[in-house]
């Protein structure tokens, strides 16, 4: 596939969107109009020219009729024709031109929009404290990245079009007066009446909106939870239940649809009754009037009624969108402004870049407390972590040893004390790897399973990696080795073979600090001592490691032992 143009190449657009406003849906809009206005700038300029060029087409087909017409008398001279027609097909062709060119720009706004927009999504999901997490299910997420950002997108090109379009209507109708006199004027006030019911139609379809995605939003949640409890679903028969509740959620929303496509049908019945309507009144009134309607005036006249047509039709269209798009803006709007955790986590670097006499971790009486806790979940926190030191970390369910790595990872607020990081420029901190309870497995091969953005590495680092991580024996089984397809939530490995997966992928990234959530429950005795001498003792035996765990027997092989109770 080509690559990206360097303006949507979102790893180029940090900067250039980290000012952005999104204090209300409106005020997002007003903000990429503001950061994209020199590319909206370009683009406009083509849509006028684009619109001059359609504009002219009325007047040189009044010229070249007005020359068929009088041609027999010999009144005109035939360089008027001539002229008329060479202009005519150069105003076609440039109209495509242009018309081309500015669509051109207008796609790559749009893309630089979109691309900026689920980049915010993107790193804001990353970011939500535990309380923003549980008012966001990631069915919201999904349908903010897939839906509404690329309807905001829309709301920059119909917001030109609308400009666009506005401009066309209003040198039409002046040219329409100018054929028709007071005729083309009445023609242009039966316009202005059908003007409030399109409005009306329009501030309708935005509420049906709002109503289509919210019901969407429960739709695609609702999904969300039983496609990944499928087991529990199935376990307990609960298929019946589950087909009830999205039917039900599912019913919501195509009634809200249904009422939606009404209101889109009046539109266009107001739109082609209002364009009917509009010239039936002109040419009426000209006869009323008793103004002359020769051929050339005729023609020209269904020419600019044409204009007024397509303008009008489109209008109605680009304010459904807009509407649309300010019901989008909204909800991104919201979803950028739930609450994040504190903007003070230090920036990783690797130890060859920025520190050659290793790092240490220093807490001194830190505390830590989750954001809807009203007690701290971790206190008097005092310890120091050495360079290449092991330490173990036991304590009973619930006691804060997995709480004490999120606090290293400054996932969750300090309140009290200080945590730092010694031997290391301010802002920075050593490259982290955290294994999990639970591994993150996408469906994939089991190679990029385990690499999962890290490079690649060599064959031979490969083989040991794999031994370390004691899954030679699985690759044996496993059909394909390291190509064999793993399924959603690694649905075909075991418990054992998930946790050294994550084991193998901590392993391909080397970090200086490894972070360990009891990595060895899921294994069996001999796994866990293969997995302790050849990884943790071995291939890891230099590196700083804190390991939580329950299985007591190795104790003797850290360095120290914290034992936890109560935070």
């Amino acid at each position: 596939m080509p690559l990206l143009h360097a303006q949507g190449d979102p790893s180029r657009l940090g900067k250039r969107f980290d000012n952005l406003k999104f204090d209300t849906g409106d005020g997002l809009l007003w903000g990429l109009i503001s950061i994209l206005k020199a590319e909206i700038f370009r683009a406009m300029l083509l849509a006028f020219a684009y619109a001059l060029c359609v504009l002219s087409g009325p007047l040189l087909v009044f010229s070249l009729v007005d020359y068929v017409s009088q041609a027999g008398k010999g009144e005109i001279p035939f360089s008027q024709g001539l002229i008329a027609g060479l202009f005519l097909c150069l105003t076609g062709a440039s109209t495509g031109l242009f018309q081309h060119h500015y669509f051109h720009h207008c796609l790559r706004i749009m893309q630089t929009v979109v691309s900026s927009l689920n980049m915010k999504i993107f790193k804001q999901g990353l970011r939500l404290t535990r309380k923003a997490r549980m008012n966001r299910p990631t069915g919201d997420i999904v349908n903010l990245i897939g839906t509404d950002t690329d309807i905001v997108s829309f709301a920059i090109f119909e917001g030109i079009e609308l400009i666009i379009r506005v401009f066309i209507i209003l040198c039409a109708g002046a040219m329409l007066i100018n054929l028709l006199g007071l005729a083309g004027l009445f023609g242009l006030l039966t316009l202005i009446i059908f003007m409030p019911v399109a409005r009306k139609v329009a501030k309708s379809y935005m509420i049906l909106d709002d109503k289509i995605m919210g019901h969407r939003d429960s739709r695609v949640s609702l999904m969300s939870q039983i496609l990944s409890g499928i087991r529990i679903v199935k376990y307990f028969a609960w298929e019946k239940d589950m087909q009830r509740e999205v039917s039900e959620v599912r019913a919501l929303e195509i009634s809200t649809r249904r009422k939606q496509f009404k209101n889109i049908a009046l539109g266009l019945i107001i739109y082609f009754v209002g364009s009917l309507t509009v010239g039936i009144v002109s040419f009426l009134s000209a006869i009323a009037l008793g103004r002359e309607l020769d051929a050339a005036t005729l023609f020209s006249a269904l020419a600019i009624f044409g204009l007024l047509d397509g303008s009008i039709g489109a209008i109605s269209e680009i304010v459904s969108i807009l509407s649309s798009a300010r019901v989008s803006a909204s909800r991104i709007s919201s979803f950028l402004k739930e609450e994040i955790l504190a903007d003070t986590m230090a920036t990783s670097v690797r130890s060859e870049e920025k520190f050659k006499e290793g790092f240490e971790l220093h807490f001194e009486n830190a505390a830590f407390r989750y954001e809807d806790d009203d007690k701290d979940s971790l206190k008097h926190i005092n310890f120091k972590l050495m360079p290449g030191e092991s330490i173990a970390v036991v304590g009973a369910v619930g006691s804060g040893k997995t709480t004490l790595l999120l606090s290293i990872l400054e996932e969750i607020p300090r309140v009290q004390g200080t945590m730092s990081w010694v031997g290391l420029e301010p802002g920075t901190r050593p490259e982290l790897a955290l294994v999990p309870q639970e591994a993150l497995i996408m469906n994939g091969s089991l190679r990029e399973n385990i690499l999962l953005g890290s490079p690649e590495r060599d064959e031979d680092e490969w083989k040991s990696i794999i031994w370390a991580t004691s899954l030679d024996k699985d690759l044996e089984v496993l059909n394909g080795g390291l190509s064999a397809e793993i399924g959603e939530q690694g649905i075909n490995l075991s418990g054992g073979q998930k946790q050294r997966l994550n084991l193998a992928r901590a392993a391909m990234r080397d970090p200086d600090l490894l972070l360990l959530d009891d990595p060895l429950s899921a294994v069996d005795f001999h796994t866990e001592d293969q997995l302790m001498d050849r990884l943790l003792f071995g291939r890891w035996k230099d590196k700083a490691k804190i390991v939580v765990t329950h299985r007591l027997h190795h104790l003797e092989r850290f360095d120290r032992v914290i034992y936890m109770r109560d935070g």
